[in-house]
């Protein structure tokens, strides 16, 4: 299409140049009619080409659409596994150490509770930024 739309624009120009230098008059309908023929074909290039563009659009905003239901369907996955590991990870003998834990979500608090074996820990609840509880753990004896 783009290879057309060059093979047919310039020829606008051309054509209208030879119209107005004709000498010959019989000759003048000819030209009229070629140039006629010339303005609908570079017209219907451009109104394809402004179709193209709006199919493009369209089937990126469906792609779009479709990445975000992925995205949701990820995150719910990743919230999951996290309250999973929330409670899972502070009981393994492996190299993770118990910890107090815990994960948001939503508007609920999802809390595991494990005392260090070697630094108990008490925590406390103060208010943060505007709205938001902020808990700090320190180190007790």
């Amino acid at each position: 299409m783009t290879d057309f739309y060059r093979a047919v624009h310039p020829l606008l120009a051309v054509l209208a140049t030879i119209e107005r230098g004709a000498r010959s008059t019989h000759l003048l309908p000819y030209f009229r009619d070629v140039h006629d023929h010339l303005v609908l074909l570079n017209e219907e290039v451009a109104a394809q080409r402004d179709l193209l563009a709006t199919v493009l659009e369209a089937n990126m905003a469906v792609i779009s659409v479709e990445q975000t239901k992925v995205g949701v369907r990820q995150n719910a996955t990743i919230e999951q596994l996290t309250i999973l590991a929330t409670g899972f990870l502070p009981l393994t003998d492996g190299p993770f150490k118990p910890m107090d834990s815990g994960v948001v979500v939503g508007s609920k608090l999802y809390a595991v509770h494990s005392n260090y074996l070697e630094w108990p820990m008490e925590s406390s609840t103060a208010r943060g930024g505007p709205g938001s509880p902020t808990t700090t753990w320190s180190r007790t004896g």
